[in-house]
C-alpha cells in the first residue's frame, strides 16, 4: 500500500551547539546553514524532507518482542540500460530483498521510494508479500531519512537501517531488546558467503581471523524515545560515501548518547555484491573518504566501533 505524503519545511531546523565535534562541526554547521545536502559529491538545494502519516496508528503500538523491521532503499538502476553488468547489479538487489522477505523474524520491510515509479518495479519483480511496505520519499535515501523514519513510525520496535544489498543470517534470535531500549545501537559489519569470497574476490570483514577495519552496513536499534532534531539534521548524509558510517557512529555516539557496539560475530548480516559494477569516485568527496575529510582529528574511539558481545 502506498501512503500518500506531505512536504514539510526544514528551514527552522535547530542546531545544537556541542564543543565536541571540532571539524565535523564548523563543516556541518555551514551545510545546514545553507539548506543543503550532500547529493552525487556535491550539495544541491533541499529546504525540505518528506515524511508519511501513520498507517492507522500501527507503528505507534508499544511492542518488545524480537520481530524486526528492516528500512532501506530499493534502487532502481536499469532505466532502459543494456549494460549487463548494470542489470547484473539489479538482480543483486531483488535476490537481497527476496532474502529478507524470507527470514523468520523479519515482520515488514519498510522500502523508502527514490521514486514513485518503483512500485510497479518491484511489483513486477517480487512475489506479493505483506511483508513490503512502500513509502514515498522522491530522492536518494540519506542516513538521517533513515533514522527520522525509524524515529516517527517505528518507536518501540527492534529495526535495522541496512544497506540495500545486505541480507540478516543468523543469530537475531539472541537480540536483547532490553539493552537498545537502555541506549545501545549496534554497527553490524558484513560477512561474505563462502561462495562469494571463492568466486567474486571479496573479504569476508567479519570473519573469525578478521582485522577490523571499521565497515559498518547495519545499525540495529529499538528506540524508546524519539532522536534529537540535531541527531537527526546531521545525519542528512548519503550511505554510500566511503567512511561515512564512522560519522553516523560518532554523531549517535556525541550528540545521541548512545553506547555504540557490534556484535557482528553474534548477530550476521551478509553482503550480496559480486559484480564488478561499482561508482568509485562517486563514493567520495573531492577524491578522498568522508572521515579522511571531516573527522581527521577526532579520536578514533568515537568514530569506531570495533568487534564485541552484545
Amino acid at each position: 500500500m502506498f501512503i500518500k505524503t506531505k512536504l514539510l519545511n526544514d528551514r527552522n531546523a535547530t542546531w545544537k551547539k556541542s564543543g565536541n565535534l571540532t571539524k565535523a562541526e564548523t563543516y556541518l554547521k555551514n551545510l545546514y546553514r545553507n539548506n543543503c545536502v550532500l547529493f552525487d559529491n556535491h550539495t544541491i538545494n533541499s529546504p525540505f524532507a518528506y515524511y508519511g502519516k501513520k498507517r492507522h496508528g500501527e507503528y505507534a503500538q508499544a511492542g518488545l518482542s524480537k520481530r524486526i523491521h528492516i528500512v532501506t532503499q530499493f534502487p532502481v538502476i536499469i532505466n532502459g540500460s543494456q549494460d549487463r553488468r548494470v542489470h547484473q547489479r539489479q538482480q543483486e538487489y531483488i535476490e537481497t530483498l527476496k532474502l529478507n522477505l524470507q527470514h523468520p523474524q523479519v515482520d515488514m520491510i519498510h522500502l523508502l521510494l527514490e521514486r514513485h515509479e518503483d512500485i510497479k518495479f518491484l511489483e513486477n519483480s517480487i512475489a506479493q508479500s505483506n511483508k513490503k511496505y512502500y513509502y514515498s520519499l522522491n530522492r536518494r535515501m540519506l542516513y538521517g531519512d533513515a533514522f527520522r523514519y525509524v524515529s516517527e513510525f517505528l518507536p518501540n520496535k527492534t529495526t535495522i537501517i541496512m544497506n540495500a544489498d545486505c541480507y540478516l543470517g543468523n543469530g537475531f534470535q539472541k537480540l536483547d531488546i532490553n539493552i537498545l531500549r537502555k541506549g545501545t545501537i549496534y554497527a553490524l559489519t558484513r560477512h561474505e558467503t563462502p561462495k562469494a569470497i571463492r568466486n567474486c574476490e571479496v573479504k569476508d570483514f567479519c570473519a573469525a581471523q578478521a582485522k577490523y577495519i571499521g565497515s559498518h552496513d547495519a545499525f540495529v536499534l529499538n528506540l524508546a524515545k524519539p532522536l534529537p532534531s540535531n541527531v537527526l539534521d546531521t545525519l542528512m548524509v548519503r550511505q554510500d560515501i566511503v567512511g561515512v558510517e564512522k560519522f553516523v557512529i560518532f554523531i549517535l555516539r556525541v550528540l545521541g548518547k548512545f553506547t555504540v557496539k557490534n556484535p557482528c560475530h553474534t548477530l550476521l548480516i551478509f553482503h550480496n555484491h559480486c559484480t564488478k559494477f561499482r561508482h568509485k569516485q562517486r563514493r567520495l568527496i573531492h577524491g578522498k573518504r568522508f572521515n579522511i575529510l571531516y573527522l581527521a582529528n577526532v579520536p578514533r574511539w568515537k568514530t569506531n566501533a570495533p568487534f564485541s558481545g552484545l
